[in-house]
């Protein structure tokens, strides 16, 4: 079981330069990436989503078996709110 706790949701949905975590096992899985270069996780950075669709897209995106994936929040927002990640951060190979 993988278990990905999100420590950014208000820096997510109001794109506010405050503190950040997005960490799995207890290791940070957001990295940095300049303008130019490839972003393996652009569909979180670019497209967005909504807390309701995380969990399909990143066991999709990190090849994890549905039922091995347990997301926790640190603010209870409602499942249709819309993030992207902060700039120049994005998702990369998932770090065990």
């Amino acid at each position: 079981m993988f278990r990905v706790a999100s420590h950014c949701a208000p820096c997510l949905a109001f794109r506010q330069p405050s503190r950040c975590d997005f960490k799995a096992q207890g290791k940070e899985q957001l990295v940095t990436v300049a303008e130019d270069e490839d972003d393996p996780g652009w569909r979180f950075s670019y497209r967005g989503f909504t807390l309701d669709s995380f969990q399909k897209e990143l066991m999709k995106f990190w090849n994890i078996p549905e039922a091995h994936l347990d997301i926790k929040y640190d603010k209870d927002f409602p499942g249709r709110t819309k993030v992207h990640l902060p700039k120049e951060k994005t998702l990369g190979a998932l770090k065990m």
